[in-house]
């Protein structure tokens, strides 16, 4: 018998967009492109956490907030439902223990409230065009803390693969809506 294996291949062009120039060696900090697909993925790099001293991390949350850029069409460029937290192997990007915890734990219902309420990485509506992610990410801060990961989270869509969604995040240099993480210590 014969047969044939038929597959897809993504790539996107960015080339004369907004896009492009967050991608540049020099990237404007105002908005960070997370896209499903093969699309970008976004870094944040969490500063030097020696400054808290000799501390427990009882629990850290990162708030990311997202927009609809001027001129877009949000019915063409919806923003991303659900958005996890990663970090790098030898290999690729997988999610954070502060995902696969809530998934184990809300029987891999990353839509249940239970997973919500563990993780987060939801899309909530602030505005008409401001949108906001609350995400739980104390293991991935305890371990970026003690050492023993690099200071780099990873944002994806959740199963990105099967994703066409994007969303457009304030960055750093955004005067209202910069990410903000919350850490929760106790001093010892």
């Amino acid at each position: 018998t014969t047969g044939s294996i038929k597959t897809v291949y993504m790539e996107h062009d960015y080339s004369g967009t907004v896009v492009a120039d967050a991608l540049a060696p020099e990237p404007e900090s105002d908005y960070w492109f997370v896209q499903g697909l093969s699309g970008v993925t976004t870094t944040l790099e969490i500063a030097d956490l020696s400054q808290l001293g000799n501390v427990i991390i009882n629990q850290a949350e990162l708030e990311v907030y997202a927009t609809v850029l001027p001129g877009d069409v949000p019915t063409l460029y919806p923003p991303i439902n659900y958005l996890v937290t990663q970090e790098m192997t030898d290999t690729s990007t997988v999610n954070s223990l502060d995902v696969n915890l809530a998934l184990v734990r809300s029987n891999s219902n990353f839509m249940s409230p239970a997973y919500a309420t563990l993780f987060g990485g939801v899309l909530e509506k602030v505005s008409p065009t401001v949108y906001r992610y609350n995400m739980k990410v104390t293991a991935q801060v305890k371990d970026i803390y003690l050492g023993k990961k690099e200071n780099i989270i990873y944002f994806n869509p959740f199963e990105k693969a099967n994703v066409p969604n994007r969303s457009v995040m304030f960055g750093p240099g955004h005067p209202e809506f910069a990410p903000r993480l919350r850490i929760y210590y106790t001093e010892l």
